[in-house]
């Protein structure tokens, strides 16, 4: 919620490098809805609107359809949205659930990037061409853990 709320405010760009280290443990939204997954994992429920990505998703989504972000910060709160979708697909292709990715890729906002591009049409997919990137995803990663142990 710290990083939303600053994209209300200041431009962002997104980075899958540690930018920075923040204390945790405030008992923050994002540690209690956490807490409250990890008690109730009989109830997971498939995604069906851009809202459910994450909470930080549908703060951000809310202000931009009230009209509460600065015309200036548009791009940069949708370049943030749309990373979260990103992470949404990616760990969805790595876990499995090939059958949420077609909802998912559908939420993007735009303009999309072509990483963003990317995702949407790997998204569109047939079921049988995911399970084979997910299959040689899972092999190659095998053959990387099987060389570093033999170092």
């Amino acid at each position: 919620e710290f990083w939303c709320r600053t994209c209300l405010s200041y431009p962002c760009a997104v980075s899958s490098k540690p930018t920075s280290i923040y204390y945790r443990g405030t008992g923050g939204i994002m540690e209690t809805l956490d807490a409250q997954k990890k008690n109730n994992k009989s109830s997971t429920k498939a995604i069906s609107s851009i809202r459910e990505i994450g909470p930080s998703v549908s703060y951000l989504v809310g202000q931009l359809e009230a009209g509460h972000v600065n015309q200036e910060l548009v791009g940069s709160v949708t370049l943030f949205i749309n990373s979260r979708i990103n992470t949404a697909l990616r760990m969805r292709l790595v876990g499995g659930k090939f059958t949420e990715m077609p909802t998912i890729g559908s939420f993007y906002l735009s303009p999309i990037s072509y990483k963003c591009w990317m995702w949407k049409t790997l998204s569109k997919q047939p079921l049988w061409v995911l399970l084979c990137l997910y299959r040689v995803r899972s092999a190659v990663r095998d053959i990387y853990r099987q060389n570093l142990l033999n170092r």
